[in-house]
């Protein structure tokens, strides 16, 4: 077992993220996107991820965002609603868990 951890030791401090046996080691690497900070973000709902599109749409015609800007896309709905991805996922997750379904 102390070998396994020495050789993991090694390997994180070399910045191995993937090394399997036969296949040469490859350095961790940031995603493209996140290797000049650029954060994809969407403004239009047609934009956003199908799984989070109902929840966006139930949070805009509730009154939780969108209230702030004057563009409208295509839906008469915000065009500018500025969201990251990170942001969509949450608002998702708590919509699975019913944090929506009432309004304030």
């Amino acid at each position: 077992m102390n070998g396994f951890r020495a050789a993991v030791k090694a390997a994180m401090g070399a910045g191995v993220v993937n090394s399997t046996p036969g296949t040469p080691e490859k350095p961790a690497t940031a995603p493209e996107n996140e290797k000049e900070g650029k954060e994809m973000r969407c403004n239009k709902i047609s934009e956003m991820p199908s799984y989070a599109q109902p929840t966006i749409i139930k949070m805009v015609d509730g009154g939780f965002i969108g209230k702030a800007g004057t563009a409208k896309d295509e839906n008469n709905r915000p065009a500018d609603l500025d969201l990251s991805i990170d942001m969509i996922r949450v608002f998702a997750t708590n919509d699975r868990a019913g944090l929506y379904d009432k309004k304030p």
